[in-house]
């Protein structure tokens, strides 16, 4: 794997270069997320992303998907809190056909006014079908119960009140400033040589702007820890259990917190899957995640179950993980762990899309190199003692309790959550 520092006077290009494959996966980065947004800005950033795709001087929207399309290939884009992407999978000889559509995209992207309409109406569409999603209206909950009115717990596409405020020329404006004329990071994964990457990039336009080291927005407060319920519209409840650190998770403990997911909420074999829902019966769907910020980190331990049952997962849950912080895992549980993560890790490895953001997500934050396999042999250096000690950190932090369901849940969550 290769990184060079600037190609085309840009700040960087990754490649992941595989001999035994024929399929290339190539992402483009951009260091502007929706936290990075100011009033009167939200969901900016989203919005930029959908009209990428909406019309250049030389393509318009049909052209764009009939040349991906005509490859058998996917080409698609997201934005998240802290960056924006866009993403191709192609057969590796279309590789150079995916590079140009995004130096065209990217540079030369029109915005037409009638396209802006329609696509704030398509974004409007997709916020009111996240709002009747139960879990990603609760995760949108849990962040404003955690962090607030701050950026970093704002919904990723705004509120459709905000889109409506968005006009055509300021989303362009903003488009011209962090896109066309931002700083970006280019990964590719494949059957390719760094060499003949940046020969595939050597047309870009350079950036006007130097490569800028991130300057973070204010960060979110740490909202107290407690007990608390959000009603909503939905048969079952949403039990969230949030320990939160004021520091970024370094690159010492990302396997760590890797192996600990494993071993208490990630896989089937795990704590809490195993005695909450194996054997007392009290959920659906369990697991653990972290969400790993620049500035800070959060564990979550998750839950799903009926109105009758929630008080009892919540009582369930909190004694799980007090007893998780006075007992440890087993080296047992760990060993399982290791073993799984390093699995999926290897299995993965055979997918150019995730090597491809996989490198790319390392570089935004702030990690060194490592291949899949010298990262499975980080795995395998995981100790029992490692993993107990990072889980002591986030649970000996004063927790949120948190449900979001039916509001004739609210009373017995709250009454049982507070015993």
């Amino acid at each position: 794997m290769t990184d060079s520092s600037r190609i085309g006077g840009e700040p960087g290009l990754l490649v992941d270069t595989v001999a035994a494959t024929n399929v290339a996966a190539v992402g483009v980065w951009f260091d502007r997320g929706s936290r990075d947004e100011a009033a009167g800005e939200y969901g900016s950033t989203h919005f930029i992303e959908h009209m990428l795709f909406k019309g250049t001087s030389s393509r318009n929207a049909l052209d764009i998907s009939r040349e991906i399309d005509r490859l058998g290939g996917s080409i698609n884009a997201f934005t998240d809190r802290e960056c924006m992407a866009l993403h191709a999978v192609v057969p590796e000889e279309g590789l150079p056909a995916a590079c140009e559509i995004f130096r065209d995209v990217i540079h030369d992207s029109l915005f037409d006014n009638e396209e802006f309409l329609k696509e704030r109406s398509v974004i409007e569409n997709e916020i009111t079908a996240a709002d009747d999603d139960p879990e990603e209206f609760a995760a949108d909950a849990l962040l404003r119960r955690l962090w607030g009115d701050e950026g970093v717990a704002r919904k990723i596409g705004g509120e459709s009140a905000e889109l409506r405020a968005l006009g055509r020329d300021q989303v362009n404006s903003l488009y011209d400033e962090h896109i066309r004329g931002g700083t970006r990071l280019v990964s590719i994964a494949g059957k390719i040589e760094d060499g003949k990457a940046a020969d595939l990039l050597a047309s870009w336009p350079a950036s006007p702007h130097p490569p800028a080291i991130r300057r973070l927005p204010a960060a979110p407060r740490l909202e107290s820890g407690g007990e608390s319920f959000r009603s909503a519209p939905f048969q079952h409840v949403q039990v969230f259990y949030t320990t939160q650190l004021e520091s970024r998770i370094d690159e010492r403990d990302y396997y760590v917190l890797q192996v600990a997911n494993a071993a208490v909420g990630e896989s089937m074999s795990s704590r809490l899957f195993q005695e909450l829902r194996e054997n007392r019966g009290l959920c659906y769907s369990v697991f653990t995640a972290a969400t790993l910020l620049a500035d800070r980190s959060a564990w979550t331990a998750f839950a799903t179950s009926s109105s009758e049952n929630a008080g009892k997962l919540a009582v369930a849950l909190r004694e799980e993980l007090s007893r998780l912080l006075e007992d440890g895992l087993t080296e047992t549980e760990v060993a399982d762990a290791r073993s799984h993560v390093r699995g999926s890790l290897l299995i993965a490895s055979a997918d150019m899309e995730y090597r491809m953001r996989r490198i790319a997500r390392r570089k935004l934050y702030g990690y060194g190199e490592l291949s899949c396999e010298e990262a499975a042999g980080a795995v395998s250096d995981v100790s029992a003692d490692k993993v107990n000690a990072l889980l002591r950190r986030f649970l000996s932090t004063s927790p949120v309790l948190f449900g979001v369901g039916p509001k004739e849940a609210r009373r017995a969550f709250l009454r049982a959550a507070e015993a």
